[in-house]
């Protein structure tokens, strides 16, 4: 999948939200790797000063695990994904993967929308 093919799934999964924005400055961003297979794609980054941790954007997609799996030599990744529509299937596909929710932080995102720690450890 290509950056603008990336892009075109990131647009249609959040058009009219208040994360669209950010998910696109967060595609942009230098650090930012995308592993894609068809029409899956999880955009992460390494955690800057923490030894094989990995950070993961978002994941969308229905081949998770093949884009995921490159991830699993890491130490501990970690995902923030807001308790509100889209992310709902974003939670689906992680907590399948193994991840957990460690930490919830309420109304962190917005009034009435709590923000999940997601965590998967090698």
């Amino acid at each position: 999948m290509s950056r603008e093919a990336a892009e075109r799934l990131i647009r249609a999964t959040f058009a009219g939200t208040r994360y669209l924005g950010r998910m696109l400055e967060v595609l942009d961003t230098s650090q930012v790797r995308v592993n894609a297979a068809q029409s899956t794609l999880v955009v992460f980054e390494a955690v800057a000063g923490a030894a094989e941790v990995v950070k993961v954007h978002v994941v969308l997609g229905t081949q998770a695990e093949e884009v995921l799996a490159p991830l699993y030599d890491a130490r501990l990744i970690v995902c923030e994904v807001p308790d509100d529509e889209p992310w709902r299937h974003v939670s689906a596909i992680l907590l399948s993967a193994g991840f957990h929710e460690e930490g919830r932080v309420e109304d962190f995102v917005a009034d009435g929308v709590a923000l999940r720690l997601l965590i998967r450890r090698r």
